[in-house]
């Protein structure tokens, strides 16, 4: 059986690609280094913010992605021509055509704005550039070198956010619009790739969560330290994974003002893996004993895992992240503490996991938290139909997020941030 976790893969669902082109008709494969420099805010007036992210893994290559934050609509922006992308009626189907995307270059050579034309844009706006200004960080934790990226907003912060990778290959880019969404609001930002990703060394897949924990406290020590930032408070968001990573390194510091967890961090490790299993073969069609028999068998997974790690058996990266339990650590934590899920989750029970996070908060008696679930929202809050694992494997169906997801977020953090 594979045990791999399911991914969001832009899979190209369509009779006929379009595919990237050079003016020629030549089709091209785009590097991370073709589309970074469109990436970015942009605003077309009162109400109407555009955030335009790199998609890193695609069957593609790297791709550019449209959030609209005003409809909640996302989309994947499919080359045509030299600034010019097209958009379909889902998240990775172009066609039908829906809307253009034609970007503007100043006068250095810089995309400075973006022409929208068609669908919910009508004839066509003309969104400007925001002033989030982006510079390198470079940090280390013990051996291994870590790279990132810091998100300046347009006023000077002293508040800073760290986000927290999510499983397997996440880089720094895996975050989607939420390092411009949140800079734009007032916040610096460090998005970073995770060990074993990207520029950074070392490696993810021989990691427990301790190392990916500390890995995160090392962003923040090094943000602490930049005399041009003067950063005096430090949040993490953790997405998926991330989720599970934050109160691990909150309990390591006294230095975490609040912490947001998207997707994940409720349930132990083992618990959501257990899930995945079980979601994947009744979408197969398997009841009865032939499902009984693979919640067993991924249950005996977990055990083998706990055991080699009680008896410290040569664990390997795997076994020391499964079996971690983020009970004590969400206990230990006193600041403000926000958890958003989806219903639709395939990779954790969101309903089971908000529960049982509210239980462990009551509990330990704290008074600051805000917890909820989003109707009909697979993993990362993308609104599904189905709610089936395949659904969200192929991304098939999907062009929005959970409406209101980005509200919740950021009234939260105008509460505790600033």
């Amino acid at each position: 059986m594979n045990h791999a976790t399911i991914r969001p893969v832009m899979v190209l669902a369509m009779s006929v690609a379009i595919s990237p082109c050079d003016g020629q008709n030549a089709p091209l494969r785009p590097t991370l280094a073709d589309v970074l420099p469109y990436a970015g805010s942009y605003r077309a007036g009162p109400g109407q913010e555009i955030v335009i992210y790199v998609q890193p893994n695609t069957p593609m290559g790297p791709m550019l992605v449209l959030s609209d934050l005003g409809t909640d609509e996302v989309r994947v922006l499919f080359p045509a021509a030299r600034d010019s992308f097209v958009a379909g009626p889902e998240l990775v189907r172009p066609a039908p055509e829906q809307f253009a995307a034609s970007f503007v270059r100043d006068g250095t050579g810089v995309p400075s704005a973006v022409r929208l034309a068609g669908a919910w844009f009508g004839a066509g706006v003309v969104a400007q550039r925001n002033p989030v200004r982006t510079t390198a960080l470079q940090f280390r934790n013990g051996s291994v070198s870590l790279e990132g990226t810091i998100y300046l907003p347009a006023l000077p912060s002293r508040t800073a956010i760290v986000l927290a990778n999510g499983s397997e290959d996440n880089d720094r880019h895996s975050f989607g619009d939420l390092p411009y969404i949140l800079a734009n609001h007032g916040l610096v930002v460090l998005a970073y790739d995770k060990r074993g990703t990207g520029e950074s060394g070392g490696s993810w897949q021989d990691a427990g969560l301790d190392q990916l924990a500390d890995d995160l406290l090392a962003g923040v020590a090094a943000l602490r330290a930049r005399p041009d930032l003067r950063i005096d408070r430090v949040g993490i968001i953790g997405t998926s994974e991330g989720g599970w990573v934050a109160p691990l390194a909150a309990s390591r510091t006294s230095g975490i003002a609040f912490i947001a967890a998207i997707s994940g961090g409720s349930s132990t490790k083992g618990e959501t893996f257990i899930y995945k299993d079980r979601r994947r073969a009744e979408e197969q069609g398997l009841s009865g004993e032939a499902l009984d028999s693979v919640v067993r068998s991924s249950r005996q997974i977990i055990e083998a895992s706990r055991k080699r790690v009680a008896a410290d058996s040569a664990p390997t990266g795997f076994d020391r992240r499964v079996t971690y339990d983020p009970t004590e650590d969400w206990q230990k934590f006193r600041g403000p503490i926000l958890s958003l899920g989806g219903e639709f989750d395939v990779l954790e029970d969101a309903t089971q996991s908000a529960d049982r996070l509210r239980r462990i908060l009551l509990d330990a008696g704290h008074g600051d938290f805000t917890i909820k679930v989003f109707p009909r929202a697979h993993h990362m809050l993308f609104v599904g139909a189905t709610g089936l694992p395949s659904e969200f494997a192929a991304m098939r169906g999907i062009h929005s997020v959970a409406p209101g997801y980005r509200d919740v977020l950021l009234r939260w953090l105008e509460r505790v941030a600033f």
